[in-house]
């Protein structure tokens, strides 16, 4: 908590992880992340493969160093990512206010991304990697420049998850996201089994 990385292009304000030697089973597991700072990724930043951060919580993480703003309010991620059963609020980045991430196969799964920031795209994810999704996922109140909800240069797909009230109804994802039983308020997704909800 409350980590701050000062020096030139320092990254993770509170984790930086290179080699999978340097964790246990490559899991981090039950950890709270808050009011971490660094130039890119505010709390995590990690490059090693196949890392899953399960059952964390990740609130009030910045990527900004002196008065540049970085990638990845929260985590940035270059290699094989999993998030399950995580938590981002209130980060803020340039581009993916809670999760930026380099690479293919960027997993979440039952996780709440809400009232995070981006300044530009993705105000919860910025993706650019192939064959990434999240499974069971609620994303709401986050804002960014375009793509409020997530920005995705490659191949993603959101599955069985809701999108809530994520700034403009018709600026919520990237166009080139696959929705799948997903419920969104205000935006028609295409796909199969997508489902409309409206404020009563």
């Amino acid at each position: 908590k409350n980590n701050r990385c000062t020096y030139s292009n320092t990254s993770g304000g509170a984790l930086y992880i290179t080699s999978n030697s340097s964790l246990m089973e490559d899991k981090v597991i039950g950890c709270r992340f808050e009011n971490n700072s660094a130039k890119d990724g505010g709390a995590i930043y990690s490059t090693a493969t196949n890392v899953r951060f399960n059952n964390n919580t990740f609130i009030s993480n910045q990527s900004i160093q002196g008065t540049t703003w970085g990638k990845g309010g929260a985590a940035y991620v270059g290699s094989a990512t999993e998030f399950n059963n995580c938590v981002f609020q209130l980060n803020k980045g340039n581009q993916g206010g809670a999760i930026y991430s380099q690479a293919s196969n960027l997993h979440l799964s039952n996780c709440l991304l809400n009232n995070n920031v981006s300044n530009q795209q993705g105000g919860a994810v910025y993706g650019t990697g192939a064959s990434s999704y999240a499974i069971n996922c609620t994303f709401a109140n986050n804002i960014a420049a375009s793509a409020n909800a997530i920005q995705a240069s490659a191949n993603f797909t959101l599955f069985n998850s809701i999108l809530w009230n994520n700034g403009d109804d018709d600026a919520q994802l990237d166009a080139g996201i696959l929705c799948m039983y997903t419920a969104s308020k205000g935006i028609t997704l295409t796909g199969t089994g997508n489902v409309l909800m409206r404020d009563s």
